[in-house]
């Protein structure tokens, strides 16, 4: 399972090839995924003083730039943080940090309007998630949303009789291969949110990779308790990825 040590071993210093952008050539590249994939799930929310979480070597936060008002990244990786401090110089609208992997220090309480992490918390068990969990309740403004990639294997083992018996162990090797949280699911995250007095809007579990199985989910919840969530199984998500990148990269 994966940790934040050896997360930290993983991306502190290897595995950026043209800065992430590796990971998404599934999308053809990653402006395609951002624009085709994840912004149309963000937009409505994607303004204000912003916070991300797992900045990495800045694959989202330049898409991140024209929509905030002010920014603040936080990662547990200190060469990604010296990296983007070189790269980008915002002044006093916004700032990199190294975080312990848990918590929010340098966020003030009710002082976000707009938290985003994509392709990093899905690879965090569900000590990580609860933690930041509690922080978003804590650094959220009312009505303030985050967007949140986490895993659903938890979830899957926990709702279907199949995954428990016949595949478990398959899927299990799966997304240890691909480092994903094993402890972590759609289930538990809306059980915590509702606890904090939050709401999830959307909950949309789907496949990534090879896997054919719905083994992500990608999280949309805000600071306002009472609302229901909509639970949306989306199968074709890596075909979504495929026309993308068909089209990103035609001629």
């Amino acid at each position: 399972m994966p940790s934040i040590e050896s997360n930290l071993k993983s991306f502190d210093h290897n595995n950026w090839v043209n800065d992430g952008a590796n990971w998404s050539e599934d999308w053809g590249y990653a402006e395609a995924q951002w624009w085709g994939c994840i912004w149309p799930r963000i937009f409505p929310f994607a303004h204000g003083d912003v916070l991300e979480i797992g900045y990495g070597r800045g694959r989202w936060t330049k898409f991140l730039m024209p929509v905030k008002e002010s920014y603040v990244g936080v990662d547990i990786s200190k060469s990604c943080k010296e990296y983007c401090e070189n790269k980008w110089d915002w002044g006093q609208r916004g700032a990199f940090y190294y975080s312990d992997g848990k918590t929010l220090p340098m966020c003030l309480d009710h002082s976000i309007d707009f938290c985003f992490s994509f392709d990093s918390l899905v690879h965090c068990e569900w000590d990580v998630i609860s933690s930041y969990l509690t922080e978003l309740k804590r650094v959220l403004k009312p009505g303030g949303v985050a967007f949140l990639h986490h895993s659903n294997v938890s979830t899957l083992f926990e709702t279907d009789s199949i995954y428990k018996n016949q595949y478990r162990n398959g899927v299990t090797r799966e997304a240890e291969f691909r480092g994903s949280g094993l402890t972590v699911g759609r289930i538990p995250v809306r059980l915590q949110v509702i606890q904090l007095e939050m709401s999830c809007l959307i909950q949309e579990t789907v496949p990534w990779g090879k896997s054919s199985e719905e083994i992500d989910c990608l999280t949309t919840l805000v600071n306002k308790p009472g609302i229901d969530c909509q639970v949306i199984s989306n199968h074709l998500f890596m075909e979504e990825a495929a026309t993308i990148k068909r089209i990103s990269t035609y001629g």
